[in-house]
């Protein structure tokens, strides 16, 4: 009996790996923005949440071992996550002055500093559960928020924009 089955090779689907997937999403940033993205050596991701708060810095350099007071440039907060099977992930990042910055899985520019953040196209999610001193527990959904930006914190290269987390502030500048 001869198939009656129209599909063709180029009806079905055909996945692509996820390095591929990753430079055709970076291959819709705009010129100028690619430019400035491929010039940033350094990548990581970071835990997010509702209510997670970033620190945008500037650094300085050190003084002897010690690093130079920063220069905050920003505080942002996560305020929105959402999810779907056709348009990905969606999380939303406010300013301190309230401006609001929509992150998908292609590369943005975070509020014009030069720095790029995106949801990462390959991740989990976590039902995270805190204990509250009455013993009730305080959950919140975590996912993975990537950041890219000229070089890690740990060099201190005077400059460099960074963003981390208030723990981390905290580690790095607290004898400054």
């Amino acid at each position: 009996m001869q198939s009656t089955d129209t599909d063709d090779d180029f009806s079905r689907p055909v996945f692509v790996t996820e390095r591929d997937n990753l430079a055709d999403l970076i291959s819709k940033m705009s010129a100028r923005d690619l430019e400035l993205y491929n010039s940033l050596g350094h990548i990581f991701t970071e835990a997010a949440f509702i209510d997670r708060k970033f620190v945008v810095v500037e650094t300085k350099g050190k003084r002897g071992p010690d690093p130079k007071p920063p220069k905050v440039l920003g505080t942002l907060r996560v305020i929105a996550f959402n999810a779907s099977s056709s348009g990905g992930s969606v999380m939303t990042l406010q300013d301190e002055t309230g401006k609001t910055l929509q992150v998908g899985h292609v590369p943005t520019r975070l509020f014009g500093f030069p720095v790029f953040v995106s949801v990462p196209i390959y991740q989990g999610l976590k039902w995270e559960a805190k204990e509250l001193r009455d013993g009730s527990y305080r959950r919140s959904l975590v996912w993975g928020v990537c950041f890219k930006q000229r070089s890690a914190i740990k060099w201190m290269n005077p400059g460099n924009v960074s963003v981390l987390t208030p723990n981390d502030f905290r580690k790095w500048f607290s004898r400054s």
